[in-house]
């Protein structure tokens, strides 16, 4: 009896411990690699290796190819980098142009060519560079199918708190700036100027994400993938602002996953039609697949 119960407290203890490192290796259900090793998604193999830190930037350089010839795979513009860790605040770019602000020659940023992407990816800025520790990947038009919640998001209120059970997260915004496209701010007085919302337009929502890491786990487990938050319309870069090529219009929720709760404080940019992109604007939570890369096993 006494070997029995042994032998159980021995298959729960490495049975826990299994369960735990694949959380840690695998968080919110993203595919994870170390830095230096390839991984398969959004219909690509994916490298990414050599990062390292120029001034304020965080730099790594990808080489990639799609996973099956002639197979689907996300559009070279449509994939977009972030960093992982415990960071203040979501930093993200696209992989094609994500360079342009980095005044170093000594790099090639990442460029497409006859469906293979190679070139180094630009991240930043980020000053507190202990806190990065990897690399994820993901398309803002990559959805898993049946998981999207919409909100309004209109000038001047922006997004109302959301109900924890629609996705899990409640979201909220914590500032809402409202711009012409020549750069000039509207304020809520101009709710009642029938001329203010002609031509084109942009607006910066700051957002609060909030949720339970456990329970946002478990989730991501069951839909096969972490949450993306995605405000629209949108433009594709050069847009009407640099501030909005600098936000962007998505922003995936992947928490450093030794951490308790899901606390993401971002901005993100509606543009366009100034009466669609501020009166009518909108923000969706929606599951997505993702790539994760760490600095660790």
């Amino acid at each position: 009896m006494r070997a029995l119960v042994a032998v159980t407290v021995a298959i729960v203890v490495v049975a826990s411990g299994c369960s735990s490192d694949d959380g840690r290796a695998h968080p919110y259900s993203t595919q994870s690699a170390v830095i230096g090793e390839s991984l398969s998604v959004l219909g690509w193999n994916i490298s990414v290796t050599n990062l390292r830190f120029d001034g304020d930037y965080v730099l790594v350089d990808v080489d990639a190819s799609p996973s099956q010839k002639d197979g689907p795979h996300a559009k070279p513009e449509d994939i977009r980098f972030g960093l992982y860790g415990a960071v203040a605040h979501p930093i993200e770019a696209n992989g094609l142009g994500g360079c342009k602000d980095v005044t170093s020659l000594a790099l090639q940023p990442l460029s497409a060519q006859a469906d293979r992407l190679t070139g180094t990816v630009c991240l930043g800025p980020q000053r507190d560079q202990s806190q990065v520790r990897g690399i994820y990947v993901y398309s803002p038009r990559e959805r898993i199918a049946d998981t999207a919640a919409a909100y309004p998001a209109a000038f001047p209120v922006g997004v109302l708190p959301t109900n924890e059970n629609d996705t899990g997260l409640v979201l909220k915004s914590t500032s809402v700036d409202a711009f012409r496209a020549d750069g000039a701010q509207l304020n809520p007085s101009a709710m009642g100027d029938p001329t203010a919302f002609s031509g084109n337009g942009y607006m910066l929502l700051g957002l609060e994400i909030d949720g339970l890491a456990a329970r946002y786990r478990d989730d991501s487990a069951r839909r096969g993938g972490p949450m993306m938050v995605l405000a629209a319309p949108t433009l594709p870069a050069p847009g009407l602002s640099h501030a909005c090529d600098i936000y962007g219009a998505s922003v995936l929720v992947l928490p450093e996953a030794s951490l308790d709760a899901v606390q993401v404080r971002a901005s993100l940019c509606t543009q366009g039609d100034i009466n669609a992109a501020l009166l009518y604007a909108t923000v969706s939570v929606v599951g997505t697949h993702a790539g994760l890369w760490t600095t660790h096993d």
